[in-house]
């Protein structure tokens, strides 16, 4: 037998959604509030989307201080309480305490589909913070959320091992 094929050109056009998706780290950023007055850290933005992405974070953002979860277990509650306790408390884990500054050098940082960028923040706050508490702000970006933790906790210096006491060994 024979096969007789007609071969005709034809065009197709489609378009894809924008696609803005970004990931973020680490994830919280951990500022350090013990270390200077203006704090910095290291941030990557990740585009996972299909267009590029021109991000700048800077501006003013709620401060919010952790409120510790704690659940009354005085007396022998069931776990169902105790739970549903937490629960009823988590809106207002975080105590509005004012606000931060974000900062960042380059402006905007603009990240190419499936590129990386690693870019400095620097955040600065005008409340006085508590030293044994920690303090979360969201910075909204596209689709994602920048989660910053600062942390008020000073930490001891590290203490060097002492040195053994004898000197050196002599080898027999």
């Amino acid at each position: 037998g024979e096969l007789e094929a007609e071969l005709r050109e034809a065009r197709a056009a489609f378009e894809s959604a924008e696609d803005t998706s970004l990931r973020i780290r680490p994830s919280p950023v951990i500022i350090d509030a013990t270390q200077a007055e203006v704090s910095e850290a290291s941030v990557s933005f990740e585009n996972r989307g299909n267009v590029p992405l021109l991000i700048d974070v800077r501006g003013q953002y709620p401060l919010g201080r952790e409120e510790p979860l704690a659940a009354d277990v005085s007396d022998t509650e069931s776990v169902l309480a105790v739970l549903t306790a937490a629960l009823n408390r988590a809106p207002g884990l975080l105590t509005d305490v004012g606000s931060v500054r974000i900062d960042m050098p380059k402006v905007p940082l603009s990240v190419a589909p499936g590129e990386t960028q690693i870019t400095r923040l620097s955040a600065t706050w005008e409340v006085d913070l508590d030293p044994v508490r920690r303090y979360r702000a969201f910075v909204p970006v596209f689709g994602s959320e920048l989660e910053l933790a600062i942390i008020t906790a000073s930490k001891p210096e590290a203490r060097k091992p002492a040195a053994p006491a004898g000197g050196r060994k002599r080898r027999s």
